[in-house]
């Protein structure tokens, strides 16, 4: 699944805004009509989602930016930052306007909070792995996934009426355990890129409301 962050001159974008849009914007794209059944997108995504959920986050500003918005896809955004998913795709088919769009050196700066404050899905990052923005902003994209296919139909409604709104943390260590032990979703890296195989990177609850 290719992931595209909007990163302009001039424009103040943190690191958590980046990664929370991530994560919103794959989940709106997995939850919209076109990824249900008899969608336009379903096939490709049941194809993808029966083998590896891999994502690559590419960068764009100006008119490379312009053209990606212009494909088929979901954009999420957050203050300044927008994010934009898009279907699943072999690698050897991707759009050419995604293809040259650049994937390595993808940071942002950006302190994040270690404790979570609202109600939805909160996703933890493990404090002893040093990662790109671009790689953190696959995994929660991996969390948000995971989460929404676990969600029922209640839950699953009550987060799409928040956008599919993301929260992501950077706790310490012993915080970070904490998190672990009450999370249904764990995600461990596939060791493609920056970490070796089967790495625990982040970690994720659902917070409802009440």
């Amino acid at each position: 699944m290719p992931l595209v962050v909007r990163l302009e001159k001039g424009v103040d974008v943190t690191r958590g805004q980046v990664l929370a849009t991530a994560g919103s914007a794959v989940a709106r794209l997995l939850a919209s009509p076109a990824a249900a059944d008899g969608g336009e997108w379903h096939e490709q995504i049941r194809q993808w989602t029966d083998g590896r959920i891999r994502k690559v986050v590419r960068r764009a500003r100006g008119a490379g930016w312009e053209r990606a918005a212009a494909l088929p896809g979901v954009t999420a955004t957050e203050g300044n930052a927008a994010v934009r998913a898009f279907p699943p795709t072999r690698v050897d088919e991707l759009h050419a306007d995604l293809r040259r769009l650049q994937v390595a050196g993808l940071d942002v700066p950006g302190l994040l909070s270690t404790e979570a404050a609202g109600d939805q899905l909160v996703v933890a990052l493990n404090p002893e792995v040093d990662a790109t923005t671009g790689k953190w902003a696959a995994q929660v994209g991996h969390a948000a996934q995971l989460m929404l296919a676990q969600l029922n139909e209640t839950d699953r409604a009550s987060w799409a009426a928040t956008g599919f709104r993301v929260e992501v943390i950077a706790p310490d260590l012993a915080q970070f355990k904490d998190h672990e032990a009450s999370s249904t979703v764990v995600v461990h890296d596939g060791g493609f890129t920056e970490v070796a195989p089967g790495t625990l990177m982040v970690v994720a609850h659902y917070a409802a409301e009440g």
